[in-house]
């Protein structure tokens, strides 16, 4: 609720048509203050402007985005688990969080260059959701991806064990950058609420990070789950 006249203030100044009234107001800055409130109002103004359509932005989001892929970041994903745990107790399922890290990224940055690097992330990002239904979510933190599940059904081992294969599946398939061609794996940690000693969205999202740091060193390519 107290964000809601700055909403509504960054909205309205973050509007085109407001660059529109900058010559008039810079005009009538230098009517009633002279030249220091010309330049003052010159040159503050737009900035604001441009501030308060950034600032409307990230209230309407709640969150920062990832500047790449504009998917939610670490804080994001743990607000949206939290608003999904009640969700899922009324339908008998429970939230999980897969933690996807792409084998060899930095490999692939210094070989190919960012652009091979950026183009990989994008298009990891595009095969995902095509595995994924509306109301899950993907994630990005660091150099991992991460996915929520708010649908997962008993056995929840088997359920996503079966899906972490089908994620894997999805990067058999060589990435392309014109005529650069490379082939990823992917390691992927996984947590549910089943996995953790109390069901909180920065518990399991914790879970799954931690769960997918000990499928890195296992080898590209691993799975684990995390155990509480």
């Amino acid at each position: 609720m107290r964000n809601r006249p700055l909403k509504k203030l960054g909205a309205v100044l973050g509007e085109p048509k407001m660059l529109a009234f900058v010559p008039l107001l810079v005009l009538l800055a230098y009517v009633l203050g002279g030249r220091g409130a010309l330049v003052i109002t010159a040159v503050g103004l737009p900035a604001l402007i441009a501030l308060s359509g950034e600032f409307s932005r990230r209230l309407a989001h709640g969150h920062d985005r990832d500047p790449l892929t504009n998917l939610i970041m670490r804080d994001g994903l743990i607000d949206w688990v939290e608003k999904a745990l009640p969700r899922a107790a009324r339908k008998g399922c429970q939230v999980a969080v897969v933690s996807i890290t792409i084998d060899d990224l930095d490999t692939i940055e210094a070989r190919f260059g960012r652009a091979m690097h950026d183009k990989v992330v994008v298009e990891a990002v595009a095969r995902l959701k095509t595995l994924l239904r509306d109301e899950d979510v993907i994630a990005r933190f660091g150099q991992a991806l991460a996915v929520g599940l708010d649908n997962v059904r008993m056995p929840e081992n088997e359920s996503l064990m079966l899906l972490a294969q089908r994620f894997q599946k999805a990067f058999e398939d060589p990435f392309s950058d014109g005529p650069t061609r490379t082939y990823c794996t992917i390691s992927l940690g996984i947590a549910a609420e089943s996995h953790v000693k109390s069901s909180s969205g920065a518990n399991i999202v914790a879970g799954a990070q931690r769960a997918s740091e000990l499928a890195v060193v296992s080898g590209a390519g691993s799975i684990r789950f995390y155990s509480g």
